[in-house]
């Protein structure tokens, strides 16, 4: 792939495929606006922290204790019918146990997708050398990025920090992957590291609900969920069976897309009580557009609730699903780790399809429920067998079933993944010279609006590092 230079930004509906800051921002607040201009003005009250926020049975109501950031005064306590968390998942930074680290080229914990755009931006303003350590053996989501720029950066899989030695130099003990690590095997030491910036997540910010016995307002997140128990004659039943051996599974958890006592973000024991999250899908924006929708009808009367009852055994049957996938068993059950390692590539890459599909099909049916301008799957859902979905890659055909919305949709995550992986760029064979990233793409014409049919623009007027 050589890169041709675009100058085609004469369009203001057309942007880059991967969307630069300004752009994102007034994507967004366009949506917010659309429909009145004056909604920040009318609806959001800015410089307010919520203190507390609890149900009183009697009245029905929420009380809501709130808190002016400006003068301090907490005394403004006002009353709802509804309460909808939207905090974000992104409430309180995750500090590693190796985070007693005194002094910190840049190092990188962690392997998410804020790690591989800060290390494309460190190299961007002149850093010489980034080195992501990433506890996950398969190097996380980094992973995805077979070359970086200039061959500035390094990727340290299945490596944690544990602590440093002098101002410039830190301890890597091997992390099998496990919390559990002795750091007496393994170790050995980066030097002359000038930063350290910690990459390793987020946990939610729910102290403002209320935590009394008769009234607990607070969700229960993440590994945190109900024990799932599954019966016990069950059975993966999945063709790969015969590469990992019939796993006894552990119970594992149900997956916050299933949490037993909610229904789209919906408590069930109290339904005006609801929770604003992208619920494990991997597509935030999209995602929280579409479940924005389901609350908004609820709170309307336009969506209907099922019982508690009905609830539970639809998220039991959806957690079910789920175990038969292997891509999400791998993250639901402990047993199924060492049994998912035994994986080639190619079955891996069939693995990743099948699931973006299973995702795909999963969130359909929320789109369903919203009633959103748009579907990925066609009535009658996809009815494909992985050994259909394998072969479908294997021939790089679109798997049948997908409505037009979803083929574009499928075939931006196709695209976008041989962008990260570099298979169609001739240009890194020497990688300590090419200034490439994945964002130096020439095949824009490719991706375009499932809404408007829009297309992105050809490429980057300049290359990315130069902008």
């Amino acid at each position: 792939m050589h890169v041709s230079i675009s100058n085609d930004r004469s369009d203001p509906h057309r942007v880059d495929v991967y969307m630069r800051r300004k752009d994102l921002l007034e994507y967004i607040l366009g949506r917010v606006t659309k429909g009145n201009a004056n909604f920040f003005d009318d609806h959001v009250v800015t410089n307010t922290e919520v203190i507390k926020a609890r149900y009183i049975k009697e009245r029905c109501k929420f009380e809501v204790r709130t808190r002016n950031v400006k003068t301090g005064v907490e005394n403004n306590i006002q009353y709802f019918d509804k309460c909808l968390w939207a905090a974000g998942d992104m409430g309180f930074v995750t500090f590693p146990r190796s985070s007693s680290t005194k002094y910190f080229g840049i190092v990188l914990i962690g392997g998410g997708f804020s790690a591989e755009d800060l290390a494309l931006q460190a190299v961007k303003v002149g850093v010489n050398h980034v080195t992501i350590v990433v506890r996950d053996a398969k190097g996380g989501e980094v992973a995805n990025t077979r070359y970086w720029p200039y061959d500035k950066v390094n990727v340290l899989r299945g490596m944690m920090v544990t602590g440093s030695e002098g101002e410039r130099r830190i301890r890597l003990s091997e992390s099998g992957d496990l919390p559990e690590v002795d750091e007496s095997k393994g170790c050995f030491y980066l030097d002359d590291i000038e930063t350290i910036i910690l990459c390793t997540g987020y946990i939610v910010n729910q102290n403002m609900l209320s935590m009394e016995n008769t009234q607990k307002l607070r969700r229960d997140f993440g590994d945190m969920e109900e024990e799932l128990l599954l019966p016990d004659d069950w059975k993966m039943d999945h063709p790969l069976d015969k590469i990992t051996g019939d796993t006894e599974p552990d119970a594992g958890y149900y997956s916050p897309r299933t949490s037993p006592d909610y229904y789209n973000g919906v408590s069930m024991t109290n339904p005006n009580m609801m929770f604003m999250s992208y619920n494990n899908f991997w597509w935030p924006l999209l995602a929280i557009d579409v479940y924005a929708n389901i609350l908004a009808g609820v709170c309307c009367g336009t969506v209907k609730l099922p019982t508690l009852e009905d609830a539970r055994r639809q998220n039991y049957e959806e957690s079910l699903r789920q175990m038969r996938n292997p891509l999400t068993r791998y993250y639901m059950d402990d047993e199924y780790y060492y049994p998912f390692q035994k994986f080639d590539k190619l079955t891996m890459d069939s693995i990743y399809h099948a699931n973006d599909l299973f995702d795909m099909e999963a969130f359909d049916e929320k789109m369903k429920l919203a009633n959103y301008p748009v579907r990925f799957i066609k009535e009658g859902g996809l009815q494909l067998t992985f050994d259909d979905i394998r072969q479908c890659l294997k021939d790089r055909k679109l798997p049948p079933g997908l409505t037009n919305a979803g083929r574009i949709f499928y075939l931006m995550g196709v695209y976008e993944k041989l962008h990260r992986r570099g298979e169609e760029n001739e240009d890194i064979q020497n990688k300590e010279k090419h200034p490439l990233t994945y964002r130096d793409y020439t095949n824009g014409q490719n991706f375009y609006s499932m809404y408007t049919g829009t297309r992105a623009r050809p490429s980057l007027e300049s290359l990315w590092l130069s902008l």
